[in-house]
C-alpha cells in the first residue's frame, strides 16, 4: 500500500513539475525580449525579407539582425520573426549544424520547460513539442548531422486567428467560384 501511495505521489509531482515548466513557457511568451503579439515597430533590428509570397498578404517575415546567436554554450544560426496582421506570431530560430550543438540546445529547453513530447516524422526528423496554454514550441532536428535544427515559438491565439481567416478566405473563394460557374 505504501508503495502505491509513494508511486502515485511521485507521478502527481512529476505532472505538477511538468505543468510548472509549461507555465514558464507561457509566462515568457516569446524568446528573450521578443514577446509574441508585439508589433514590428517595437523592434529596432528587423529587416523585412523579400521572399514572402504575395498569397499571404497579412503575413510578413523579418530577419532579426544584431542579436546574440548563443544559447548558453550553444550556437544559433539565425532568428527570424513572422508577423500576422501586425502581431508577432512566430519566432523562428535556426540552430547550427552538429549533433552536440543541437542536442545541447534541446537540453537547455528541457531544463527550462520540462520534458517534451517526442515524435519522429516520416522523413526521419526528430520533433520535440512543448505545448503550453498560450504558446507552442517545436524543435525539429533533421535526420542528418549536417541538417540545421529549427525551433518555432508560436502564439496559439494569433495562430487560431490566422487559421480562422484562412478558412474564411477559402470559403469566400469557393462561393465566388460557384457563383461564376453558375453564370455560364
Amino acid at each position: 500500500m505504501k508503495t502505491i501511495l509513494v508511486t502515485s505521489l511521485f507521478i502527481l509531482l512529476s505532472f505538477a513539475c511538468f505543468g510548472q515548466n509549461l507555465n514558464s513557457l507561457d509566462e515568457q511568451y516569446g524568446f528573450r525580449d521578443a514577446k509574441l503579439g508585439m508589433p514590428p515597430d517595437s523592434f529596432n533590428n528587423l529587416v523585412i525579407q523579400e521572399s514572402v509570397e504575395e498569397s499571404f498578404p497579412n503575413a510578413k517575415l523579418y530577419k532579426v539582425n544584431n542579436v546574440d546567436l548563443h544559447l548558453g554554450d550553444y550556437v544559433l544560426d539565425d532568428i527570424a520573426d513572422w508577423f500576422y496582421k501586425g502581431k508577432l506570431l512566430t519566432i523562428e530560430i535556426t540552430v547550427s549544424k552538429g549533433y552536440l550543438n543541437q542536442q545541447g540546445v534541446l537540453k537547455v529547453f528541457e531544463a527550462e520547460y520540462g520534458k517534451s513530447v517526442h515524435k519522429i516524422s516520416t522523413d526521419g526528423a526528430n520533433i520535440y513539442i512543448w505545448g503550453g496554454k498560450k504558446v507552442e514550441m517545436t524543435y525539429v532536428i533533421g535526420d542528418s548531422r549536417n541538417t540545421p535544427g529549427d525551433i518555432q515559438i508560436t502564439s496559439r491565439e494569433i495562430k487560431r486567428q490566422e487559421i480562422s481567416d484562412e478558412i474564411m478566405i477559402e470559403e469566400k473563394n469557393e462561393q465566388e467560384t460557384i457563383g461564376t460557374s453558375q453564370q455560364f
